[in-house]
Order: structure tokens, then C-alpha cells, then sequence
């Protein structure tokens, strides 16, 4: 239709009231016609693909729109957020590169194949090349981290066979090496948790709470006779002599009251 216009091209336009008759024209008219690739309706005709120049801005803003757009990058997935379900799956999806022609004579032998003989036939033939768009098996993603022989965490590649998921009291790290960056699952440090599997970061132990190993899952109230008013921390602060508090997880000072439990100390030590 632009060249039509521009050089004054005596045709006829038209479209097709459905896609059965689209089809229908397509085979019986001998007229140039839409279409779009990879795609298999129409290979066994063979079309050619015309070529105009290339997208020109300023021609087109003196008003010269004979140039056609710039060829458009389709990619698609099979999920949205399949880097995050399968990061090794989705770094090979993106590492396959077939170019055009290939992938329509990939659909022409479909017309005298199956598709699961078509797709042996070019694995066989192609070995080198699909491997080579295999990411390294210790290439790991958010959520995850790297792990020797036994499943075990491991900080480094070269202890490392592949990836597993981050478990709790565990949080996934960004590692930086000479081969690019990958993930490992840092145990949380003392002061902080993480409850939950596939984290990518510990959370403090709130007030009133503590926790006083790595690697915990949860962070442990404080328990009775104690407080803690700060996040992050690694023990609770014991109350005064012959005072406690009422409750677990208490957050202040003002919280240790006198104990009523033993009324009488120093009656207790003499009787000890």
C-alpha cells in the first residue's frame, strides 16, 4: 500500500473475510499477500519475502513513507516468571539461536515427518551446536545456591556439581567468580531468621526476641526473667535481682517486676 501510493501503482486491496478464505485466495489468486514466518500454511508454496528499504525518519517526516519498520524481536516463554520456577531452563531458552530459513525447513520436513522425527533428526545432527547453549550446571539463580555430591551448601564452583533450593535459616547470595556470577545459600548470622525456603534475604529477630546461632530458622522469645528492646540481637538481657517479667518476649526494662515467686530471697538461701 505505501508503494502503491507513492509511485501511483494501479492495484487492487484486499482482505480476506476469514481465515479459511484467506487461505483459500492465497493458493488461488497470484497476488502478493501478508503473511508472517516461521509459520508452515503456506511453505510448501515456497514464498518469497519482498524487502524495502529500511525505516527512514526523516523521509517519512517530509512525508515519504515508502520505507518499511524495522523488523520487530519475538520472543516468547512459556511463563512470565520462568526465570524465577527455572532459571537453568530459561538461560537455555535464551541461548537457542535457529535462524529463519532453518526453522521454515525444519516445518517443511513436517509435511512428510512427525514432529518428534523432525526434532531427533536435527538433535542428532546438531550436537555441538545445542550444547553449547547448555548453561553451566553451577550457574544459579535467586532462590537458590550451590551444592557438592551430598546436596550439602557449598561457597565456591569448584567444591560444587549444581544448584539447590535455599532452605529455612538459609538466604540466597549473589556469588561473583572468574567464570560470572552465580548464587549460594549463606546461612543466616546470629541476630537474624528466615522461616521460609527460597529467600534472598535473613529478616532481624524482632524486640523481645533473639537468636544465638546461624542458620535459624526462627528467632526464640525471650523467655521469662528477660527482655530485649533492640532488633538483630543474639541473647536477652536478665533482669534485675528478685525481679521477673510476666511473660515471654517482653521489650523493656520497665517490663521486670518484683518476683513474686520467691517473695523472700534471702528466707530461700538459708533454707538452701
Amino acid at each position: 500500500m505505501q508503494w502503491s501510493t507513492a509511485y501511483g501503482i494501479p492495484a487492487a486491496i484486499a482482505v480476506s473475510g476469514g481465515w479459511s478464505l484467506w487461505q483459500q485466495h492465497v493458493r488461488t489468486f497470484r497476488a502478493l499477500h501478508y503473511w508472517w514466518v516461521p509459520d508452515s500454511t503456506f511453505i510448501d508454496m515456497l514464498p518469497q519475502q519482498v524487502f524495502f528499504p529500511l525505516h527512514n525518519g526523516q523521509e517519512w517526516a517530509a512525508g515519504d513513507q515508502k520505507t518499511a519498520a524495522k523488523s520487530t524481536y519475538i520472543s516468547k516463554m512459556v511463563s512470565s516468571n520462568l526465570k524465577f520456577k527455572a532459571g537453568w531452563v530459561r538461560q537455555f531458552v535464551s541461548n537457542i539461536n535457529l535462524e529463519l530459513q532453518e526453522v521454515q525447513s525444519l516445518l517443511f520436513d513436517l509435511g512428510s515427518a512427525s514432529n518428534y522425527d523432525v526434532a531427533c533428526k536435527w538433535l542428532r545432527d546438531n550436537r555441538a551446536r545445542w550444547s553449547s547453549w547448555t548453561p553451566p550446571k553451577t550457574d544459579c539463580y535467586e532462590g537458590f545456591g550451590l551444592v557438592d555430591t551430598s546436596g550439602a551448601f557449598v561457597s565456591n564452583r569448584a567444591s560444587a556439581v549444581g544448584c539447590g533450593l535455599c532452605q529455612a535459616g538459609t538466604a540466597s547470595e549473589v556469588l561473583i567468580d572468574a567464570e560470572g556470577s552465580t548464587f549460594q545459600c549463606k546461612p543466616c548470622p546470629p541476630g537474624y531468621n528466615q522461616s521460609n525456603t527460597y529467600s534472598t534475604q535473613c529478616e532481624p529477630c524482632p524486640s523481645g526476641s533473639s537468636a544465638s546461632s546461624s542458620g535459624s530458622a526462627t528467632c526464640h522469645l525471650c523467655a521469662i526473667g528477660t527482655y530485649q528492646p533492640d532488633t538483630a540481637q543474639t541473647s536477652c538481657i536478665p533482669c534485675s535481682a528478685s525481679q521477673s517479667t510476666l511473660s515471654q518476649g517482653t521489650v523493656s526494662a520497665a517490663d521486670c517486676v518484683p518476683d513474686s515467686s520467691n517473695p523472700n530471697p534471702t528466707d530461700l538461701c538459708i533454707f538452701q
